[in-house]
This record gives C-alpha cells, sequence and structure tokens, in this order.
C-alpha cells in the first residue's frame, strides 16, 4: 500500500542506527501526528501516530503471509526494528489525513480487478461521486510502471498518490494527473475499496514498555 507523504521527520534511515524506543518516546512528548514506516525486504511496517499516541499498526508481507494488525503488528515493528537490516521512514501528517489512512486499512474491497479495457478512471470517479462512497481505489499500472490510490470521502476526491516504478512519487492535483498520464499509456487494474466506517475510535494502542 502506498502511503501519503507529508513532512519528513526521517528519511530512509537504516535502522541498525536507530534507538526505537528512544524515537518512540520522542513521538509521545512531540504529540507526533503521522506514521513510522519500516521497510526491508518482503516487508512492510507501518504505526500510525494521533497526537502522540500510536492508534493503528499494520504488517505486510510480499511473500504471501498475512497481514497482520493492532498491537501485535507494533510490537513486531519495534522487534524487527531492533534486529537491524531494514530502513526506517518517519512522516509527519494532518490529522485528517491519518483519519483517510485509517479508513483505508480498515476496507472492504466492493469492486475487483477492473481493467483498463473497460474502465476509465474518469468514468469511475463520477460512478462512485454519484454512490457517495467513502474509501479509495487502488491502482496497478501494468508492465511495472508504477501504483496509486485515490482517496474519497461521500464520492469527493480528497487526494491522489503515485508511486513510480523508479521510485518517484506524486501526490495532490500532480498525484491525479500523473496518474491519469501512466494509465493512458500503459493501462491498469484498479480496485474499489468501502471504508467500514466513515468515522474511527482512535484508542492509543498499549504498547510493551521498552526493557531496561
Amino acid at each position: 500500500m502506498l502511503y501519503p507523504q507529508g513532512k519528513t521527520v526521517i528519511g530512509d534511515l537504516k535502522t541498525a542506527f536507530v534507538n526505537i524506543d528512544g524515537v518512540l518516546q520522542e513521538l509521545k512528548t512531540e504529540k507526533f501526528t503521522g506514521y513510522v514506516k519500516i521497510s526491508s525486504e518482503n516487508y512492510h511496517g507501518v504505526v500510525i501516530y494521533e497526537n502522540g499516541d500510536p492508534v493503528e499498526s499494520v504488517e505486510n508481507y510480499t511473500d504471501g503471509r498475512p497481514r497482520v494488525d493492532g498491537i501485535k503488528a507494533m510490537n513486531n515493528v519495534i522487534t524487527k526494528t531492533k534486529e537491524g537490516g531494514g530502513l526506517l521512514n518517519i512522516q509527519e501528517l494532518p490529522s485528517n489525513v491519518v483519519n483517510m489512512m485509517l479508513r483505508a486499512i480498515h476496507s472492504k474491497v466492493i469492486y475487483k480487478d477492473l481493467l483498463s479495457e473497460f474502465t476509465q478512471i474518469k468514468n469511475l470517479l463520477v460512478t462512485l461521486k454519484t454512490k457517495q462512497l467513502t474509501g479509495h481505489i487502488e491502482i496497478e499500472m501494468n508492465d511495472g510502471a508504477g501504483e496509486a490510490f485515490i482517496f474519497l470521502e461521500d464520492g469527493k476526491l480528497i487526494e491522489s498518490l503515485f508511486s513510480g516504478g523508479d521510485g518517484t512519487t506524486f501526490s495532490g492535483k500532480k498525484g491525479l494527473a500523473k496518474i491519469l498520464e501512466v494509465a493512458n499509456e500503459v493501462g491498469y487494474v484498479m480496485n474499489v475499496f468501502q471504508s467500514d466506517k466513515k468515522e474511527r475510535e482512535q484508542k492509543p494502542l498499549d504498547v510493551k514498555k521498552p526493557q531496561e
């Protein structure tokens, strides 16, 4: 899954150099809102923060293992960070964008494997606006050209994210323009997700205390 780019607090720092307990304590002290992401081979772990508290965490594997979320995922993220061998990325975000991420994590697919030969992105956006969908569209470009997400609230587009196969990323109006440009060039497959709740109750995760 793509995650919004905000203000980079730490960008792709090797986890071998990170005191994760100290980092998490600092995020709490600074009442941080955004996310902490750990990336390594076949693995992405994310912890989402709201006002200094971790409110959700999710682990995704690319080798077929099932997704893990909640407190178990967060404790695993902390453990993997201490093991080293990955990259740490911390992005500060507005609260409304964090809510958008939470909706994306907790959503269900309603339209699956829509091919570019039969479904145009602009036409789909019009349809979802009519249905007043709150959720997101996940787009995988053909030929490894990238992937994209379009987030909707009551059918209105609130954010667009594009990540190219070469690692470049775009968001907002530039993101949507890039999505349409690349989609027109190479084709794509789309999945549409509906959030299970419009607003989620954000209770802090009960994190294991660092060992002395």
